[in-house]
């Protein structure tokens, strides 16, 4: 499993503390594995404070604080062993706490955490202490634990799983220090300062120059090669010109999506390797989610509404969506949260996340695709008082409707006069895992709130999880139990953790949280306005559909009339021109009225239309086929022989004209087309 996580760990000086799983779960042969990823571990990390603690019951002291290796592979070999029984968390981190408060500088820290298991205890309080002290957990499981098992028990943490400890232990074996070794300096960034869209290939600039004046590479002496992934396939570059100072590198790179990278997360970071006169160097860059955000590109504004529990994270939820968009690696905390100060959001807010970005000086590097991200991002995030039982909340069928403003009061007294421009294109429920678990008043409101949500407002809700990290494993599965149990769609329910206070630095883990969030967002909000365009569309069609009807009406009441008056021509003619008397006439040709000497004449039909087959185009992408049909089939039976024809669902495409209308319905083609109609295949949303 290559990885830039590994790589990074080895290439930062920090000190190190070393927790690794000794219960019972982990058999003798196994363990022998074991002591070889942590003495290999050892070696590959820099010149630092390393401590090692095994656990399974209780914690045991393998090697304290030091920074000689020597000594600290001779107490790996001598002091790590079996300990079987349980796998108690909470000792070990208690002991590996006390002694990083010891150290006598006050240099950042990293748990590395080896384990093949869940903890037998609840170590979420000691675990969030740690954290709150700004130290970070390198999380490492084996075997059966989950990523997202482990993401929730490290929240915001680095996660790495692995199958086997072999595996853990050629992992290791492979890394080597990052970048802090390579001999020149080196830039990526998106090509042309373009954004991009997660699901085509990735355009990168490499740009390499010399660390110095005295340094010089000749050409086919550098050769880059960017290392594949679960996302994208790699990519190798030869320097074929000479690199010196005044003189930079400049290529294109493009990596190719994997199969299936679409239904995957982008990774947080891309590995890459470098050979320089045959010597190897490797290293990483982080993908700064920023560059993507071409998958927002919409003409419509999306209102995003975001409602919840008071105190419960809502407002920090919006802070770290916001952050996503900067580009900058420390947090700016534009939302003030209830948790700073003593601030409490009080009327309906309406920030346009562009509005928001041209408001901040960025560095001039990034100047142009920031003005990019800016003219073509448009998302605004709608924050409002958090729910509490004792007030007037927010009515989800109004908002959908637009009628709350940035006047509307606390009080949510809607406007006298809709306006589409505040209108609610999604909702996301910031609830924390401890609320939804109870019974408490608050609770209700939010569960009352998801199903009016979609009942009222036909808008299907997002429900956002916070503050997991309060429960055990087994805590959070029974909660998943209940939340499911919800008319929500699985997929809109994330479980996120924002920044918390005094937290100053990005992290990745959040952020993708957080864009999966946004992005689901976004394909709510522009579903909910593709609706109502179709809604009117539809609307459109059927009164346009009308009054087709009413004028062939008329030209056929025009046809009736022409023809009494060519029947009534032809009679006349025929008494003059046969001299036929009155009597006989009217026993072959007409009726008399009784009541007048008028004579009533039958009335005829129009011709019969012409049985001639129509030509219909129908595209889908740059596929274009002709069907030949009569004029007289129903909409509804044409719409299956080209679902048919093209292989897709009748369900999952629209079928419009040319002015842009749906086709639907039961009435015949004739009705609403005309021979030689171009049509086209929409995929709905």
């Amino acid at each position: 499993m290559e990885n830039g996580f590994l790589t990074w760990l080895i290439s930062n000086k920090y000190s190190y503390t070393i927790l690794t799983d000794s219960s019972g779960s982990i058999d003798e042969k196994t363990f022998g594995l074991v002591k070889i990823c942590v003495s290999t571990l050892v070696k590959k990390l820099p010149q630092s404070f390393i401590q090692i603690i095994n656990f399974s019951n209780n914690a045991h002291m393998v090697s304290d604080f030091k920074k000689d290796k020597i000594k600290l592979e001779e107490e790996i070999d001598k002091n790590l062993i079996r300990l079987g029984q349980n796998t108690n968390f909470i000792p070990c981190l208690e002991l590996a706490l006390k002694k990083i408060r010891e150290l006598p500088d006050d240099s950042k820290h990293i748990i590395i955490f080896i384990t093949d298991g869940y903890p037998s205890d609840n170590p979420a309080k000691i675990i969030k202490d740690i954290i709150m002290e700004k130290i970070e957990f390198f999380g490492i499981g084996v075997g059966s634990v989950s990523k997202d098992g482990f993401g929730i028990l490290f929240p915001g943490q680095n996660i790495l799983i692995y199958h086997t400890f072999q595996e853990l232990c050629d992992s290791i074996e492979k890394i080597t220090p990052s970048n802090v070794d390579i001999p020149f300096e080196y830039r990526i960034k998106p090509s042309e300062n373009k954004i991009q869209k997660s699901g085509d290939p990735l355009l990168l600039d490499l740009i390499i120059m010399p660390s110095s004046n005295k340094m010089c590479f000749e050409a086919n002496e550098i050769k880059f090669k960017i290392l594949t992934n679960d996302y994208y396939l790699g990519y190798e570059v030869l320097v074929d010109k000479k690199v010196e100072p005044e003189k930079i590198f400049k290529t294109h790179l493009k990596l190719n999506l994997k199969n299936n990278s679409v239904v995957k997360s982008l990774p947080e970071s891309i590995n890459f390797e470098v050979q320089i006169k045959n010597k190897p160097y490797t290293g990483y860059f982080h993908l700064d989610l920023a560059w993507f955000c071409a998958d927002f590109k919409y003409p419509e504004n999306i209102n995003i509404f975001f409602d919840g529990i008071m105190g419960n994270g809502k407002t920090s939820i919006i802070n770290l969506i916001y952050n996503l968009f900067t580009s900058n690696l420390t947090i700016d905390n534009h939302f003030l949260t209830a948790r700073q100060s003593s601030h409490v959001t009080t009327n309906i807010t309406f920030s346009p996340i562009c509005s928001l970005l041209s408001s901040k000086d960025r560095d001039e590097n990034f100047l142009p695709i920031y003005n990019e991200i800016i003219n073509n991002l448009n998302i605004t995030l709608v924050d409002k008082r958090g729910i509490t039982s004792t007030e007037t909340q927010l009515d989800c069928l109004l908002a959908a409707q637009g009628y709350y403003n940035p006047h509307t009061t606390e009080d949510y007294k809607p406007s006298a006069e809709k306006n589409e421009l505040f209108e609610c294109h999604a909702f996301v429920f910031v609830i924390t895992l401890g609320t939804f678990s109870d019974t408490s008043p608050e609770s209700e409101m939010v569960k009352q709130k998801i199903t009016e949500c979609l009942t009222n407002a036909k808008i299907q809700p997002i429900l956002a999880i916070t503050h997991c990290d309060d429960f055990s494993i087994d805590q959070i599965e029974k909660s998943k139990e209940l939340i499911f149990q919800l008319p929500i769609e699985k997929e809109n329910v994330i479980f996120i953790t924002p920044y918390i206070n005094n937290e100053t630095n990005r992290i990745p883990s959040k952020d993708h949280l957080g864009w999966k969030l946004i992005k689901r967002a976004f394909e709510i909000g522009k579903n909910t306005i593709e609706k109502k365009k179709s809604k009117n569309s539809c609307l459109d069609y059927f009164s346009r559909l009308e009054l087709k009807k009413k004028q062939q009406q008329q030209q056929q009441q025009q046809q009736q009339q022409q023809q009494q008056q060519q029947q009534q021509l032809s009679f006349n003619n025929t008494l003059i021109e046969n001299d036929i008397s009155k009597n006989e006439m009217s026993c072959s040709f007409l009726e008399c009225d009784n009541n007048s000497n008028s004579l009533q004449f039958p009335i005829l039909s129009p011709n019969p239309k012409s049985t001639k087959p129509w030509t219909l185009l129908v595209s889908k992408g740059n596929k274009k086929l002709k069907f030949k049909v009569s004029p007289y089939i129903t909409i509804s039976d044409f719409i299956k022989q080209v679902s048919q024809t093209f292989g897709i669902e009748e369900t999952s495409f629209n079928l419009e004209d040319s002015d842009g209308c749906v086709l639907s319905g039961v009435s015949n083609l004739n009705d609403v087309l005309e021979d030689s109609s171009s049509l086209t295949i929409n995929d709905t949303i």
